[in-house]
């Protein structure tokens, strides 16, 4: 991804206003009923559906980001003299860790939504029978793949990073940890590693 390459929002306003909007964007596509429907998925299969998508929209976001953020100023110069210039040349200022974390919370919500099909019946039985995957389920596989994303790019995700490392310790989501494992260690996750971003 070039840096700074879609010119830090400039003229367009502040880019991480609506970054909500753009992580559900990203989510849509795979959002399909029939991927989390237990009728034709394992599982297994409809956890790992979710976390897959998740896995997609937090490479597009880190992308997004690292397109909109602009470049520190003198980072052309900077390239051209050498070692002692290195130091400037990290990432500029991009949205804050409590921005992206919001915004990846709209993300988990409209997952959650999109992994509850339709109820036949009427009432709370009915709709817990209509729930593919469980709200805390998703949570978890949201924030765990965002993790592994962002820790790719450590240096400008440090802050989100650290805030996700957070949500994640709490006594509920150790909980989904251990029950999710097969899920997060499936080879068929594979392919993301080799995604270069």
């Amino acid at each position: 991804t070039t840096p700074g390459f879609a010119g830090g929002g400039g003229g367009v306003g502040d880019p991480y206003k609506h970054l909500g909007r753009k992580i559900i964007a990203y989510l849509r596509p795979k959002a399909i009923p029939l991927l989390y429907d237990r009728s034709v998925n394992s599982p297994l299969t409809a956890k790992l559906n979710v976390y897959q998508n998740f896995l997609m929209a937090a490479v597009k976001t880190h992308c997004y980001v690292a397109a909109t953020t602009p470049r520190r100023p003198g980072r052309r110069s900077d390239e051209k003299t050498g070692k002692n210039a290195k130091k400037n040349n990290g990432p500029g200022p991009g949205p804050s860790a409590a921005r992206v974390c919001a915004a990846l919370a709209e993300g988990i919500a409209y997952m959650e939504r999109a992994t509850c099909s339709r109820a036949s019946g009427k009432g709370k039985k009915a709709r817990r029978r209509a729930r593919a995957v469980a709200r805390t389920h998703v949570r978890f596989l949201g924030l765990s793949a965002f993790l592994v994303t962002f820790s790719r790019k450590k240096t400008r995700h440090a802050g989100t990073v650290a805030a996700l490392r957070a949500a994640l310790a709490t006594p509920e989501m150790r909980a989904c940890a251990r029950r999710l494992a097969p899920v997060l260690e499936d080879p068929r996750n594979d392919v993301f590693g080799e995604i270069r971003f």
